[in-house]
């Protein structure tokens, strides 16, 4: 090879216009990528999403248009005495605040109720779930544990949550609020004030508003879920609520976690002396009043005394229930012992079981099911995030139309 200064300078040359020319190419493609991304990122910058309420496993899927996002979450409760008038307390409460909306009752009355998007309306909320508290009536822990399984599930942005808040006496509630008894709100009484409004009256407006097209025009689903006591207004409601006879386009799920007691819809009981639990008869029992609404459908209230009982029994073995049971929910703390009760089973989780071989001996075309969450006992939080919860809540129950099982 040549080395003389001429060659050398000759070498230098073809060095700089290689170098130049990788600079123009690279020039060229950095300018095509950008021309790719900017518009995709101006696209994001107008509708930006903040964080869920709970971090997710992994990146969440690619979603194509715009992004709805919750209007507002609720911050977990803080138990540090020291903080109560600190700024964070005074932004958490601010949020809080955007969450809570009224429920007009009449009568100059309202029910109170957290929801992740007004009842106003949103144009891409496709689903809505409805949470029931459960018998210390606190709304604000179903919201929050509700609102933090959607977001496990990446679906805050179609998912409306809310949760109605039945208040009693005990709870203080405003002047303007509507309040029940501690058992008429379980399962459709009506309120004391105002006189005469159900608490079934008011799921049926919260199932009016949410069917709306004009208000939700893509919302296709609303599923009613509660546990304990939440669970006995679900089941119900799924028997007497009249809001979901006139949805059209929108189906509904209802999911019965724990309950106490069930609404059974004939005379017949389950013959505890049979160790299958498949043996049903009317039973022999001082207890006269043992198929009395809410456990039977004598004697029904006001709300659900209007209608024929071949009307329920209609409804309800044609709803889509999932019965969920906690397997090691067998204690007796807070357990309904009153003789209507007893004559269902010993505890919650043989009163589920009891109950679906009462569905599959008198109505097994019905669209029921039942699944257990091993390990669980009576704990709301728990059974929703149980796989069989997630299940139940966004996966539905027999969404081919299966019969009961």
């Amino acid at each position: 090879m040549r080395n003389d200064p001429a060659s050398r300078v000759g070498r230098r040359w073809v060095r700089r216009l290689l170098v130049v020319a990788f600079a123009l190419v690279a020039a060229v493609l950095v300018g095509m990528g950008a021309a790719l991304v900017v518009p995709r990122l101006s696209e994001h910058a107008a509708a930006p999403r903040p964080p869920d309420l709970a971090p997710a496993a992994e990146p969440a899927a690619p979603h194509p248009g715009p992004r709805a996002t919750a209007e507002c979450t609720v911050p977990e409760e803080n138990d540090d005495e020291d903080s109560e008038d600190s700024d964070d307390d005074r932004r958490s409460e601010s949020a809080e605040r955007r969450c809570i909306g009224e429920l007009p009752l009449g009568a100059k009355r309202s029910l109170r109720y957290y929801s992740s998007y007004p009842l106003s309306g949103n144009p891409e909320v496709t689903q809505a779930i409805v949470v029931v508290h459960g018998a210390g009536r606190n709304a604000r822990s179903s919201f929050t544990g509700m609102t933090q399984e959607v977001a496990g599930q990446r679906a805050s942005d179609r998912t409306l949550v809310l949760a109605p808040s039945f208040q009693t006496k005990e709870d203080d509630p405003a002047g303007n609020e509507a309040r029940w008894t501690d058992e008429a709100w379980k399962e459709g009484g009506d309120a004391t004030k105002p006189a005469g409004v159900s608490s079934f009256d008011a799921m049926d407006k919260i199932f009016d508003q949410l069917a709306d097209k004009s208000r939700f025009p893509k919302l296709n689903r609303i599923t009613l879920a509660g546990h304990s006591a939440g669970g006995q207004f679900a089941q119900r409601y799924a028997a007497v609520g009249q809001a979901p006879d006139r949805l059209n386009g929108v189906a509904v799920n209802y999911v019965v976690a724990n309950p106490s007691t069930y609404l059974y819809l004939n005379p017949e009981r389950p013959d505890l002396t049979d160790a299958a639990g498949k043996r049903f008869a009317v039973p022999k029992t001082s207890c006269t009043d043992y198929d009395a609404y809410k456990y039977g459908l004598r004697d029904r209230d006001r709300y659900a005394g209007g209608e024929d009982p071949a009307q329920i029994i209609r409804r309800y073995t044609t709803a889509r229930v999932t019965y969920l049971s906690g397997e090691q929910d067998v204690e007796s703390e807070e357990l309904d012992t009153d003789c209507q009760a007893m004559l269902q089973g010993a505890n919650r989780f043989v009163r589920s079981e009891l109950y679906l071989n009462y569905m599959k001996t008198f109505f097994p075309s019905a669209p029921h099911n039942r699944a257990v969450v091993p390990g669980i006992g009576h704990d709301r939080a728990d059974m929703f995030a149980s796989e069989q919860g997630v299940q139940a809540l966004f996966g539905g129950p027999n969404p081919n139309g299966a019969p009961i099982r």
